[in-house]
């Protein structure tokens, strides 16, 4: 079966080409489609593609102004209509449910309107993320949403720095009990909330690292002057490539992610691939891949849950190895193979085969 993914969406995240290289293993070519303001029927003739599996929508509408916006949507609209009137299959993996950035509320809610209605098949990530996107629309869509959970990404990066050697790069002295944030940082991941508890903490062992990049220039400015205030505060304001994850992973103690919404995360399992505990909400997507025994868990609504939360990791020290190992354990079961075959079994089932 000859498939396309779109939009090829790969320069800061190894999901699809992990997924098309596991499922080449089942016969299934699958070739990704770059650019946002593409004709997709154009795009499939060349490729003599039968099924389309469409990723993140909010590459559809990303532009300086609502304006400048409707053009590439309403281009994406007419395509995806046009190529499943001549029986091409569509099939929609919801990473998120909305634009975590929530840039043009009305031209998201338009654009997964259509793709829902359209798509043979959905694909989540997990019971809540499916529980919460049919609860968005008045019509019943539960029969064409499958759960296939995230795979993890052992192997995926390279793991051959050690502790000690991460944490002379980094410059972070071995006695320090090291909370990582890593990543894209955008607000609705609550790094300002996370400093706001970290201070709270005021230990002399406790090191907040916080690497990645920020499209919005307040929010990066922000972050920097707060680090630039506390000793025990490291910012490293930058994409990290590939490389360098192991560096910033082997150095942590507790991976951290306060974040206000959630659907999916691979951020989560690749902390769990490096074999870190975890610092999370007890949201319903995240207890399903998170436990008690390989993370610490706190409360979303509870007043300073958050910090709680971090005291209690500074508290329990002796068991971070330990959980560490639980989370690695738990990561091994969700490999590439089986979300591929599992992916497959959806392909197929769109042909009715």
């Amino acid at each position: 079966m000859n498939t396309c993914f779109y939009p090829r969406f790969i320069a800061v995240n190894p999901y699809q080409l992990n997924l098309a290289d596991a499922m080449a293993k089942f016969g299934i070519s699958s070739e990704g489609i770059e650019g946002k303001r593409v004709y997709l029927p154009q795009e499939i003739n060349s490729r003599e593609a039968e099924l389309l599996h469409i990723h993140w929508l909010h590459e559809f509408y990303s532009e300086s102004s609502t304006l400048k916006a409707f053009r590439p949507l309403i281009k994406y609209v007419l395509g995806l209509t046009v190529i499943k009137l001549r029986g091409i299959k569509v099939v929609w993996t919801a990473h998120n449910i909305k634009d975590h950035d929530d840039r043009e509320p009305l031209l998201d809610r338009i654009c997964t309107l259509v793709t829902v209605i359209l798509a043979n098949a959905i694909i989540v990530h997990s019971e809540a993320a499916k529980k919460e996107l049919v609860a968005q629309f008045p019509f019943n869509i539960s029969r064409r949403v499958h759960v296939i959970p995230h795979a993890n990404y052992i192997g995926q990066y390279k793991n051959s720095v050690s502790r000690q050697e991460a944490r002379q790069r980094l410059n972070i002295p071995e006695s320090k009990f090291v909370f990582l944030f890593l990543g894209l940082i955008r607000p609705y991941k609550g790094v300002t909330e996370l400093i706001d508890a970290f201070e709270k903490l005021n230990h002399p062992e406790a090191h907040l690292v916080i690497a990645g990049k920020s499209k919005d220039k307040a929010l990066l400015e922000t972050i920097q002057q707060r680090a630039e205030a506390n000793p025990s505060i490291d910012f490293i304001p930058d994409f990290v490539p590939d490389d360098d994850v192991q560096v910033y992973m082997n150095a942590a103690d507790v991976a951290v992610f306060p974040y206000r919404q959630i659907l999916t995360s691979g951020a989560v399992l690749l902390a769990m691939s490096f074999g870190r505990a975890c610092l999370a909400p007890k949201k319903d997507c995240i207890t399903e891949v998170l436990t008690e025994q390989g993370s610490f868990l706190y409360e979303p609504a509870q007043r300073d849950g958050l910090f709680l939360a971090l005291q209690s990791a500074l508290r329990q020290q002796e068991t971070i190895a330990a959980r560490g190992e639980y989370n690695y354990k738990m990561a091994q079961a969700w490999d590439w193979d089986d979300v591929a075959k599992k992916t497959v079994e959806v392909y197929r089932a769109c042909f009715g085969a």
